[in-house]
């Protein structure tokens, strides 16, 4: 007999657990709720959860990852990131892409602790896209050491699979992977899915020097927000980048 998967649902609007917990329950999940940080705490030690559901950009995931930190290795439990206009849909597909114990909506660096304060729940997340190793190497560094959770893709069914799963707050994507116009085909794909069609899309690449015109951003073809030609420095890439989600 199967033991239904035990999840912690936290979140401090009612609705919104009342809402995301019936279709949970109805697809055999164990649910158990939280409203806030004391419950979370309490209930994430006595219940001891497979899985913590929180959205990370509510005030209460902070005390998520305290607990997280503080969790015997034999009792650690995995989060899945649930945003409040995400529908139960998604976060179904998402459960069922993780096994206990895991991490599957790459929330950053869990354990980054400065001044005494965690910084995991305020980084904006960046998906850096391209079959060239030595790129993703060299900009998720520079990404990285300036505050931003960098998850890769290295072509084009990995980026929309990924992006699904982790909804990035930006991608940085390549057009010349597989095929010379990968990217392309990428950005339309993304575009064209409610999960993902929101999500801002910086194309750097050096198309332009193979041909005899010049691509631009163009809602059909070419619905990316931003366009820049490689080689590009770290430095540009990066200020690019914040000028992006600054908007």
């Amino acid at each position: 007999m199967n033991v239904a998967m035990r999840v912690l649902l936290v979140d401090d609007d009612a609705d919104f657990v009342a809402r995301h917990r019936g279709v949970l329950e109805e697809n055999g999940y164990d649910v158990i709720a939280a409203c806030g940080g004391d419950e979370c705490r309490e209930k994430a030690t006595s219940a001891r959860p497979d899985i913590v559901v929180v959205d990370v950009s509510s005030p209460i995931f902070p005390t998520v990852l305290e607990i997280m930190m503080a969790t015997p290795q034999d009792r650690v439990f995995g989060v899945v990131d649930v945003r409040r206009e995400g529908t139960s849909e998604e976060l179904l597909e998402s459960l069922m892409l993780a096994p206990p114990v895991s991490n599957p909506m790459r929330l950053g660096e869990l354990s980054d602790l400065k001044g005494g304060q965690i910084m995991g729940a305020t980084k904006k997340k960046v998906m850096l896209v391209d079959d060239d190793a030595d790129f993703v190497e060299i900009h998720k560094a520079v990404l990285e050491q300036n505050g931003y959770a960098v998850s890769v893709a290295y072509n084009g069914d990995e980026c929309v699979k990924k992006t699904r799963q982790e909804r990035p707050d930006l991608i940085v994507l390549d057009v010349m992977m597989a095929t010379q116009s990968e990217g392309f085909n990428v950005s339309r794909d993304l575009r064209n899915s409610e999960k993902t069609k929101n999500i801002p899309i910086l194309m750097v690449t050096s198309i332009n020097d193979t041909v005899p015109y010049k691509f631009e951003p163009d809602e059909t073809w070419l619905p990316v927000d931003s366009f820049v030609e490689k080689p590009i420095e770290p430095q540009a890439l990066l200020d690019k980048v914040g000028t992006m989600l600054k908007a």
